[in-house]
This record gives structure tokens, C-alpha cells and sequence, in this order.
């Protein structure tokens, strides 16, 4: 007995060897062999932060795939110029308040007035437009006849509450719009009206002393030369200076008209020749609903907006994450591959080859990324391209990790 340490010292009887054929416990563990990737599993169902990362991951993937299904055009070339620095808009979304597409902004009296006059004009209802055939039969090529009903008497709109601070519809402010398009394109628009009941061409507007904005379709109705509406009584014109509300706001139209009084839908371009037989036609559509002709019917939204050239945000970004996404399992794919090849060839020859190998990886880990891929797309992004140079800058290093494991 050792006093210092107060330890007790154990008999050598009190060992006992056990062989190793000899049973020691009737004891039964049920338990089942867990391989790589279950264990890789269970870990991973265990991690909430992974989990999380990769339900995000999927919501990227499904985005990149599905998202431009859904683009109206499915051209990532395509552009509505009309439509550009759009805010986000969605059918769906409007109904629970979000992505409504409105914005808010303050107008003085004469923009507010014009923003009220594109409503009253889309309002309007025209029973007919003149077809092209009618017009052909004009004496005057550029002088063409068209039946039509005249517009009501007075255009009226709805009253609202707020007059200078506004909430619009951005989409919908757009308005009126000038086309050239051929006499084909303007019946199948004749015959697209008359099947949906939609309006898309409307009267085009007069030149005169009344017209403020010669190249703005918005401006149909008359106005001083400050933009100021006026309207005709009998002792002459009079301009509306103050706005009190829409019941008050009496706009009289600046339309083109035949001697008949009837309304001109369309003018012609002449082409060669000064004849109307193929030449273009000038129009004035409303364009929110020119875009649902243009579109079978959809009407316009954009969930995330358009940028300043009218491309569609979430179009362009679903192309620019399918092409992310592409890149990287491309360049896994081939490190993996050139990673386990080198690694396997210095682990199975060993000896000089192995140093030798190993020294260049060595090497080829101490240059930095930004180095290679910037010289990569200066030297070689002109002959191969931006992308495969891009591709090349991390081949060139990103097998060195694959290889060491496997070595």
C-alpha cells in the first residue's frame, strides 16, 4: 500500500484472461450497418442550417427552369421599350396587395388632368373601325373614306379623392401609342377586336391650333398652348383653368374627321409611288391592350419589373442562373474527373512520379484566381470566348483538392 498516493493494490487473481472463442454475456445488439451516404444522410437531416441552404438551392433551380416557361415572348432578346423601369407587377400577387404595379407620385394640375384624359379616351366606345377594303375605294389614295359612328357627345369619367398625391396604375399610364403597321396586321387587329370585344385602334388625333403635343397620342383632346383642356361654346373657346373634380372636367376631343364627321382610324404612309396599294398605315392604339393582342390575350405584369431597356428582371435573371448554374456543374464535373485521374496516378506510381506530380500541383495551388482568370479573359476570352476562358480559369486550379484526397 502506497500512503503517499493512498492507492490499494489489486490481486493478480482478480485478472481473469478471457479467450477469444469464449463467451462472455448473452447479451443480443440488434443493429443494422450503416453505410456512406445514409450516415451522410442522417447527418444532414440533423443540420437545420444545411437544410435550410438546400431548400434554398432548390428554390433557385426550380426558378432558373420554370421561370422563363412563363415568359410571354420566351425571347431573352426581347424588349418592350414601352415598358421600361416598370415596377413589379402579377395578377395573382395584386389581389393580397402586392405587386399591384401602382406607384405613387405627386401632379401638378395639367399632368393630373392628362393622366384622367387617358381613362376617359380608353373608355370611349366606338361601334366599329373602318376596315382597310372601305378605305381603298377612296378617289383620293391619301384621302381615304371611312364609315363610322361618330363619338358621344360629352366623355365623362368617375370621381376620385385624391387630385395631386396619386396612386397609378403604371402600366395602364402608358396610354396611347403611334404604330406603322401593314393593312394585313390592321384587319387581323379588326378581326381580334371583334372577337374579344377589346379596343385596340382608336381615332387618330388632329394637327391644328388646339393639338399641345403633335407627337403624343395622350393629348387627344383640345388645349392652349400651355396644355391647358378647352373647350368650344358659343362664344368661342374657353379654357378650363382650375380643376375641382371629374364631374367638372369637360374634355372636348381634337379628333381627325372626314367632311362627313365620321371618325379617321388611320393614315396613310405612301410608299413607292404615292399609292395606297401596299403602302403602311399609321395608328393610334391603346397599348395595354395592343399587348394583349400582341400576347394571345395575357395581360402585362412582371414580377420583379423591367429594367431601363424594358427587359424583364426575373426573365433575365432565371437565364443568368441557368447559365451559373450550368457552369458550375460543368467545372465540378471536369475537376472531379481530372482530380481523381491525377490523384490516383500519384498515389499508384509513387516514387519520382509522385514528387514530381506533387510539385506541379504545388505550384499550380500558389497562383491566385483573380491572376488567371483576369490574364485568361485579357489573352484567350477573344478567341474561345468569355465563357470557356472562364471555364479554363477553374479548371486550371480546381482539381488540386481532388487530387490530394485521392492521392
Amino acid at each position: 500500500m502506497n500512503d503517499n498516493l493512498n492507492i490499494t493494490a489489486i490481486p493478480k487473481e482478480k485478472f481473469v484472461f478471457v479467450n477469444a472463442n469464449e463467451k462472455i454475456s448473452d447479451t443480443k445488439f440488434e443493429s443494422k450497418p450503416i453505410g456512406y451516404f445514409k450516415d451522410a444522410w442522417r447527418r444532414f437531416c440533423k443540420n437545420k442550417a444545411s437544410i435550410f441552404a438546400a431548400c434554398v438551392i432548390l428554390a433557385i433551380v426550380l426558378f432558373a427552369i420554370i421561370t422563363p416557361f412563363f415568359n410571354a415572348k420566351g425571347n431573352g432578346t426581347y424588349a418592350e421599350t414601352r415598358y421600361h423601369r416598370m415596377v413589379p407587377r402579377n395578377l395573382t400577387l395584386e389581389k393580397f396587395g402586392i405587386a399591384t404595379g401602382d406607384v405613387s407620385d405627386t401632379y401638378n394640375e395639367r399632368t393630373l388632368i392628362n393622366f384622367i384624359a387617358i381613362g376617359i379616351g380608353a373608355g370611349t366606345d366606338f361601334e366599329n373601325t373602318p376596315s382597310v377594303g372601305e378605305a381603298l375605294n377612296s378617289d383620293d389614295p391619301l384621302q381615304p373614306i371611312e364609315e363610322i359612328t361618330s363619338t358621344e357627345e360629352k366623355l365623362k369619367g368617375k370621381k376620385v379623392d385624391i387630385v395631386y398625391n396619386t396612386k397609378t396604375d403604371q402600366y395602364l399610364a402608358v396610354g396611347f401609342a403611334y404604330m406603322q403597321i401593314d393593312q394585313e396586321e390592321y384587319q387581323r387587329i379588326l378581326d381580334w377586336q371583334e372577337e374579344t370585344g377589346i379596343q385596340v385602334l382608336y381615332p387618330m388625333i388632329e394637327d391644328n391650333q388646339y393639338t399641345f403635343e403633335k407627337n403624343n397620342p395622350n393629348w387627344w383632346y383640345k388645349a392652349n398652348a400651355n396644355g391647358a383642356p378647352m373647350r368650344t361654346n358659343q362664344s368661342g373657346s374657353v379654357i378650363l383653368t382650375k380643376y375641382e373634380s371629374l364631374d367638372d372636367l369637360y374634355l372636348e376631343d381634337n379628333y381627325m374627321r372626314n367632311a362627313d364627321g365620321s371618325l379617321k382610324f388611320f393614315t396613310y404612309v405612301p410608299g413607292e409611288g404615292g399609292t395606297i396599294e401596299g403602302s403602311m398605315l399609321k395608328v393610334r392604339v391603346l397599348f395595354y391592350n395592343y399587348y394583349r393582342y400582341t400576347h394571345n390575350g395575357a395581360e402585362p405584369e412582371f414580377i420583379f419589373g423591367t429594367d431601363s431597356a424594358g427587359y424583364d428582371f426575373a426573365y433575365r435573371l432565371a437565364i443568368g442562373l441557368r447559365l451559373s448554374l450550368l457552369l458550375s456543374v460543368c467545372i465540378f464535373a471536369i475537376n472531379f474527373v481530372l482530380g481523381a485521374m491525377y490523384g490516383a496516378i500519384e498515389g499508384y506510381y509513387g516514387g519520382r512520379c509522385d514528387l514530381t506530380m506533387e510539385f506541379i500541383a504545388y505550384v499550380l495551388s500558389g497562383v491566385p484566381f483573380i491572376v488567371t482568370s483576369t490574364l485568361f479573359q485579357i489573352h484567350l476570352a477573344g478567341k474561345v470566348g468569355p465563357i470557356p476562358s472562364l471555364l479554363f480559369a477553374f479548371i486550371l486550379t480546381g482539381w488540386i483538392g481532388t487530387a490530394s484526397l485521392v492521392r
